[in-house]
């Protein structure tokens, strides 16, 4: 039996002291959030000032051809992480005076040639405004025993034109348990709506469909798998928004063979009030507060986010900032050149390699695109191209037969980085790349093959999301 010396003793145990204190830390912020005096931010670890308004904190943002309908892509924004199975007595809806946006870019600049914008306001009238969404059994979206509905219009903005799609629109209603919401997915149903040109939208709650493991992210944070393989979100809810269109919509110039590529990434923007105009007049503008592109991309590369947490730190700053100035940050663009996780797992065990910087190999995972799978330069019509963080998806990748939930790395083409699907892990992969595969050898046997996701089954149609949990 090998003997450590004493000097790789001291080390082995003082790093081992380090991951587990790390690994505490992880624990507390997904458990418990980051201080801000709102568990439901803990479940999907994120920018600190965001984690406190839960209805703009984004959790998921899922691009992918919709399987069962090849010419058309599915785009889905989850919302509000950690809402509790349905249930009478409350719910959380989405947020009033707030744009939630898709946006894609075509060009590759950065900036989108095409934005789906949804705004909702409330219908209330429960006595007094207190209890949940129900009083009695609701069958239908126009129940009497439906006592809160939240309307919603969609817009599409392309070249400076507000195209109307939905003009008024209520969306599936929090659950609100079997007993008062026997068959959910007749509401989502109902609430799903068709758009002009092909296309179909749907808001309303899900079952969160994160895929996950503590413990491959303690060893994505901590370098080491300091905490237990379970997935704490497989029994919560979130808020979707769930878009599908024609691809040749959102391709440059409408032609998806000459232009195949596509960048996409949801934004959340508050109103907020311009003192400088006429209050009378009810003037003001809207903040971006929130942004989701690639999964986990402030989680695994930037050291301020959650669940530690620094207010006003790079992880605030890029939800704050568009895809067109990501080039110009230079803390962004050392976090993606430089990552700190591959360091990590060299300190706890030398024989493996930290590639070395600056890595291409990781600003293509996020910023430019993959050579030949989805990078943005493959679009004929491609112009002004920077590094920008956007989830790329190319349209021309066929459906897989035979799916992984590690895309290409798992032999798969169309998971991510290639879009993402709900049922992608992203967390081992984002890992095995950071570590240097598929160019080097990378650390693969770390990487648990435990795939933790929902505890319901996803659908074979739009909008492809498991119904709600809900308790009787």
């Amino acid at each position: 039996m090998n003997k450590l010396r004493p000097r790789t003793l001291r080390r082995s145990v003082r790093h081992t002291a380090v991951t587990v204190a790390a690994g505490t830390v992880i624990a507390t912020g997904i458990v418990a959030g980051p201080g801000t005096g709102s568990p439901e931010a803990a479940s999907h670890v994120d920018a600190p000032t965001v984690a406190a308004d839960a209805a703009v904190d984004g959790t998921d943002f899922y691009a992918f051809t919709s399987p069962d309908n090849p010419d058309t892509v599915t785009f889905v924004a989850n919302y509000h992480p950690i809402i509790p199975p349905g249930n009478p007595t409350g719910f959380e809806p989405f947020a009033t005076r707030t744009h939630y946006d898709i946006n894609v870019d075509g060009s590759g600049d950065g900036k989108p040639e095409t934005t789906y914008r949804w705004d909702f306001w409330d219908e209330d009238l429960r006595p007094l405004s207190v209890g949940g969404a129900a009083f009695g059994i609701v069958t239908s979206l126009d129940s009497p025993n439906l006592k809160f509905r939240q309307h919603y219009s969609l817009k599409r903005i392309s070249g400076g034109r507000e195209e109307v799609l939905v003009r008024d629109h209520v969306a599936a209603p929090p659950h609100a348990g079997l007993v008062q919401m026997p068959d959910y997915g007749a509401l989502r149903t109902q609430a799903t709506t068709a758009l002009k040109g092909g296309g179909k939208t749907m808001a309303g709650q899900s079952a969160d469909s994160f895929v996950f493991n503590v413990g491959v992210f303690a060893l994505l944070k901590a370098g080491a798998p300091v905490l237990p393989p379970v997935n704490p979100t497989v029994l919560t809810n979130v808020n979707s928004i769930a878009l599908q269109v024609p691809k040749s919509e959102v391709a440059l110039g409408g032609d998806v063979n000459r232009n195949p590529v596509i960048g996409a990434w949801a934004t959340a923007s508050r109103h907020s009030l311009d003192l400088s105009e006429d209050l009378r007049k009810g003037a003001g503008s809207y903040r971006q507060v929130g942004r989701m592109g690639n999964p986990f991309f402030g989680e695994s590369l930037f050291q301020d986010g959650l669940p530690t947490g620094t207010r006003g730190g790079q992880a605030d700053r890029f939800n704050w900032a568009t895809p067109d100035t990501d080039h110009k940050s230079a803390g962004l663009m050392k976090a993606v050149q430089d990552p700190d996780t591959p360091r990590s797992v060299h300190l706890l065990d030398s024989r493996i390699p930290v590639p070395a910087a600056p890595r291409k190999d990781i600003e293509e995972l996020f910023l430019t695109g993959i050579p030949g799978l989805n990078a943005h330069s493959m679009n004929k019509d491609a112009s002004g191209l920077v590094p920008a963080e956007e989830l790329r998806l190319n349209l021309t990748t066929p459906v897989s037969t035979k799916t992984s939930p590690w895309g290409p790395l798992g032999g798969d083409p169309q998971g991510w980085p290639n879009g993402r699907r709900p049922a992608d892990d992203i967390v081992p992969v984002i890992f095995r790349r950071l570590m240097g595969e598929p160019g080097a050898k990378g650390a693969p046997q770390l990487v648990p093959q435990v795939t933790i996701g929902s505890s319901k089954p996803f659908l074979g149609t739009f909008p492809y999301l498991a119904t709600p949990h809900a308790l009787a």
